[in-house]
Formats: structure tokens, sequence, C-alpha cells
């Protein structure tokens, strides 16, 4: 996978005045993941999508590894099979 370039995003920012989050999928939250620089990586794609004054939503929290990186960094919105019945780590 290739990084994920909020940059490029500014350059048409106007295009993205009617969302109001940015949905960071599964596979490039995994991909994320598997970087030697994850924690930095990811604080600074927060950043850069709080920047453009839209929420971060993350797909693909499927296990309580997953949702402990996300503790503390600063995104709105979580998605994925934790919250199932069965797979639950949520009280």
């Amino acid at each position: 996978m290739g990084d994920l370039n909020v940059s490029k995003l500014k350059s048409a920012e106007s295009e993205l005045t009617y969302f109001t989050g940015i949905k960071i999928d599964k596979h490039s939250f995994h991909n994320i993941l598997n970087r030697k620089n994850k924690e930095k990586y990811f604080f600074q794609l927060v950043q850069d999508i709080k920047r453009l004054g839209k929420r971060t939503i993350v797909d693909g929290v499927n296990n309580g590894n997953d949702f402990n990186f996300l503790l503390n960094k600063n995104v709105d919105g979580l998605q994925g099979e934790v919250w199932t019945a069965r797979k639950s780590i949520l009280p």
C-alpha cells in the first residue's frame, strides 16, 4: 500500500465540504498497523484530517489490540467486529 496522503486532499478541499468525516477503511488501517512507525504515522494522519476540519472514523477494529492502539489517538468513531455480541471486549 502506498502512503495515505492527506495533503492531496487539501488541493480538493472544496470537494470535501459535503462530508463531515473521513473514514479510514479496514484495509488501510491494518496496513498502518503493520508499519514500523505506525504510532507517528497514524498521529500525523489524524492531525492532517483534523486540519481539514473533518472527523476521523476507523474501520476494521476487530480485536482488543486494534482497540488499544486507537486509545488516545483523537479519532471520532470506530467500526469493526469488536462490537459484535460474540466477540465483544467492551463492557
